[in-house]
C-alpha cells in the first residue's frame, strides 16, 4: 500500500469514527430526553462537531494535489457550506433548537456510509450494500465537462439561496424567541 493510500485510509477511518460518535451522541439526545436534555447538547459537543467538520478541509487539499479525483470548486463549495452552517449558524441558534440534531444525524449517516465506502475501497474490499448506498450515476465522457460547469453554477446559486433562507429563518425565529 502506498503512502497516499495509507494517508487516505487513516483520514477516512478517523472521519468515519468521529461521525459515528456524533451520530450516537445525537441519537442519545433524541431518544433519552430526560437523561440528556437538549439544552446541554451544543455546549457539550460543539468542539468535537467543529473539529470533525473542519477535517473536511483536507478533502479540498487532497483534491488540489490530485489524490481525490473530483472537481475542486464543487468540493470547496460543499465543504465551506457545512463549515458555514457549523461555525456561523449553529453557534447562534438557541440551545433548545432541534434543527442542530436533525442536521447532524443526516450528515452523520451520509458521512459514515461515505467514509466507510472509501476506506473499504482502499483495502480492495467490496460490499454490495455500501456500493448500492453510494451508487453514482455514470455519464459519458464527452458531456462531462459541459455539465460540470453548469453544475458548479447551479451549486453556487442553490447554496446562496439556501443560506439566505436559513439566515432569514433564524433571524425571524430569534425575534419571536427572545
Amino acid at each position: 500500500m502506498s503512502a497516499t493510500s495509507k494517508c487516505m485510509l487513516i483520514y477516512n477511518l478517523v472521519c468515519c469514527c468521529l461521525w459515528t460518535v456524533i451520530l450516537f451522541t445525537s441519537l442519545q439526545y433524541v431518544f433519552n430526553k430526560e437523561k440528556y436534555p437538549i439544552t446541554t447538547f451544543w455546549s457539550n459537543y460543539k468542539n468535537i462537531i467543529t473539529i470533525t467538520q473542519s477535517l473536511a478541509i483536507f478533502e479540498i487539499f487532497f483534491t488540489i494535489i490530485g489524490i481525490i479525483n473530483s472537481v475542486v470548486s464543487i468540493v470547496t463549495i460543499q465543504v465551506f457550506s457545512r463549515l458555514f452552517v457549523v461555525y456561523l449558524i449553529f453557534n447562534f441558534l438557541p440551545n433548545t433548537n432541534k434543527w442542530i440534531l436533525s442536521c447532524l444525524i443526516a450528515w452523520a449517516i451520509i458521512d459514515i456510509i461515505r467514509y466507510l465506502f472509501y476506506s473499504l475501497n482502499i483495502l480492495n474490499l467490496r460490499f454490495n450494500i455500501l456500493a448500492s448506498l453510494r451508487k453514482k450515476c455514470k455519464k459519458k465522457k464527452k458531456y462531462e465537462k459541459k455539465k460540470k460547469k453548469i453544475y458548479i453554477y447551479i451549486y453556487i446559486y442553490i447554496y446562496i439561496y439556501i443560506y439566505i433562507f436559513i439566515y432569514l429563518f433564524i433571524y425571524t425565529s430569534s425575534l419571536y424567541i427572545y
